[in-house]
């Protein structure tokens, strides 16, 4: 049953498909009690398609956040080398001076990595 249907909801709606299938027959004939049994399966099958549509929508919508979690995380890689290759220019040299510059970037980054990504249990 789908998690925001309640059951008294349900038993209207099997109870509306039953009184459409006894209509479509002209109210003549029939079982009751079959009309309400393939009433229930239509609804059960309809509420089911339902909640795969929407567990379907749950997993793309996880697969999006992913993808922007990865791109946030290679714009931060992308904005620390540039910082880096900044800092090295305004010092002069090809590459910062020492091992402590990377060392300061390498902590920055994987603080922002822990930000967008923070561990899993």
């Amino acid at each position: 049953m789908g998690s925001d249907i309640t059951a008294e909801q349900r038993r209207r709606m099997i109870a509306e498909a039953a009184y459409y299938r006894a209509q479509q027959r002209g109210f003549e004939g029939g079982d009751a009690t079959e009309d309400w049994l393939a009433a229930e399966a239509e609804i059960e099958r309809a509420l089911a398609a339902e909640a795969s549509r929407l567990s379907s929508t749950q997993q793309e919508l996880d697969q999006l956040m992913a993808r922007a979690r990865e791109a946030q995380i290679e714009l931060l890689a992308e904005a620390l080398k540039v910082k880096l290759q900044e800092q090295a220019r305004t010092a002069g040299t090809a590459q910062p001076a020492n091992g402590e510059s990377f060392q300061i970037a390498w902590e920055a980054l994987s603080a922002a990595l822990r930000s967008i990504a923070p561990e899993r249990d």
